[in-house]
C-alpha cells in the first residue's frame, strides 16, 4: 500500500474458530490458501510463498452475535486473478453472496463456514478512480460483469491463491458508525474517503479505504469479547517509524486504554471491543 503514500499496510488477521479442522479445509480448498503451520490450537494460512494472511485460533463456542468482522478483503494482484478465482468458486460449487463493481475495484463476496465474511477483489488502475478535490474517493455499487470475467478466466488445478495477494482492507461491523469512524480518524490518524449515514470508508494516504465501518447489524449486538468466535484482532503495520510514534503519543494523550505496549507493538481496542495490534515495522 506504500504506493498510495499510505505509511501503513494491513498485516494478518486472526479469527477465533470453533471447528478448526473444517475451517482449515475451507480456507485451503475453497480459498486456495496454503497451510503454513498448524497444531491442535490453531493454524496459519497464506500464499504458497509462505506469506501469512490469516491465523485461525481454536476456541470453544458458542457463536455469539457481536460486533466485529464484516469481512476481510483479500486483494489479488489483477483482473485475471479475480477471473480465475471466480471460475474456481463456480466450478467447485462454493456459495457466493454476490459480486460488485465498486468503481475503483471489482469484488466477490462469500463467507467461511462459521459466517466470517470474505471479500476477494482487485483494484482498477488508480487513474480511473473517482477522486474529488477534497480527497474523497467515491465508490459505487453496480453489477459485476461476471460473464466477462468468466470469459477471460483460466482453470487452475489445483487452485491456489496467487502469490502477491494481501489483505487490502478490513470492513468492521460496529454499533455506531459515526462514533467508530471518529475513533479511527482522531485516534489512529485515518482520513475519511467516503461516508454515508450508516457507514464510512477510511484510509491512509491516497487509497480508497484500508478500513470500513458500518452499523447495518443494528444497535443491539454484544461488544466483542476476547476469546469468542469471530475476529480476534487485526494488525495495522506502520511502514514509517515517525508515523507510528506520533500515533502512540496521540493514543496516550487521549487516554485510550492500552492493553499491552511492547518495543514495536501496541495493543488497543476500539469502541466496539475490537482488538487492534499496531506494529512498527
Amino acid at each position: 500500500m506504500e504506493k498510495y503514500n499510505s505509511n501503513i499496510k494491513l498485516g494478518t488477521a486472526t479469527i477465533n474458530v470453533v471447528n478448526l479442522e473444517k475451517q482449515i479445509k475451507f480456507y485451503t480448498e475453497s480459498m486456495g490458501m496454503s497451510l503454513i503451520s498448524s497444531d491442535n490450537k490453531g493454524a496459519t494460512l497464506g500464499t504458497s510463498d509462505k506469506t501469512p494472511l490469516l491465523h485461525l485460533n481454536k476456541v470453544e463456542g458458542p457463536l455469539v452475535r457481536s460486533y466485529g468482522l464484516y469481512h476481510i478483503a483479500y486483494l489479488v494482484p489483477n483482473e485475471q486473478d479475480l477471473a480465475n478465482i471466480l471460475r474456481h468458486f463456480i466450478d467447485n460449487h462454493i456459495p457466493l453472496d454476490g459480486g460488485a463493481d465498486h468503481g475503483y475495484s471489482n469484488a466477490l463476496y462469500l463467507a467461511d463456514i462459521e459466517g466470517n465474511g470474505i471479500e476477494v477483489y482487485y483494484d482498477k488502475d488508480e487513474s480511473t478512480w473517482d477522486k474529488r478535490e477534497d480527497g474523497t474517493i467515491v465508490g459505487i455499487t453496480e453489477q459485476l460483469d461476471a460473464d466477462y470475467l468468466l470469459s477471460i478466466s483460466e482453470k487452475v488445478i489445483p487452485y491456489t491463491l496467487p502469490v502477491g495477494t494481501t489483505i487490502g482492507h478490513i470492513h468492521l461491523s460496529v454499533k455506531n458508525s459515526s462514533e467508530s469512524t471518529s475513533f479511527y480518524q482522531k485516534v489512529l490518524g485515518f482520513k475519511d474517503k467516503f461516508t454515508v449515514p450508516s457507514a464510512s470508508w477510511i484510509a491512509y494516504g491516497d487509497y480508497h479505504h484500508h478500513l470500513a465501518v458500518n452499523q447495518w447489524a443494528g444497535p443491539n449486538l454484544n461488544l466483542r469479547q476476547k476469546g469468542t468466535p469471530g475476529l480476534a484482532y487485526f494488525e495495522i503495520i506502520f511502514v514509517n517509524n515517525a508515523t507510528y510514534t506520533n500515533i502512540i503519543n496521540n493514543i496516550k494523550e487521549q487516554n485510550i486504554n492500552i492493553i499491552q505496549e511492547l518495543s514495536n507493538k501496541t495493543i488497543i481496542t476500539d469502541p466496539n471491543g475490537i482488538e487492534i495490534h499496531l506494529i512498527d515495522q
